[in-house]
């Protein structure tokens, strides 16, 4: 859930959006990423890995918001993995 602090920096159509309560919906397994320097930090991620049943997690630590161009060998690598588990 975005606290007030950080929703106020969307604007547009991102201001006030908001899916949480439909997260328990998704059935499909899901892989949730973030960076560590993403504005999409651990308080706003954790609710896509809680709500959604099959969702695996990774911070990546060394990334902003695209942390396949930022950490692209990781990233391949994790997600390579994370696809053989869900087969």
């Amino acid at each position: 859930m975005l606290t007030k602090a950080v929703s106020r920096r969307f604007t547009g159509v991102l201001n006030g959006w908001n899916i949480s309560d439909k997260l328990e919906k998704v059935r499909v397994p899901s892989f949730v990423i973030n960076g560590r320097k993403d504005l999409a930090q651990d308080f706003v991620t954790a609710d896509y890995f809680w709500k959604i049943k099959k969702s695996k997690w990774v911070t990546f630590e060394n990334s902003s918001h695209t942390p396949m161009w930022e950490e692209r060998e990781k990233y391949i690598q994790l997600v390579g993995e994370w696809l053989d588990s869900v087969q």
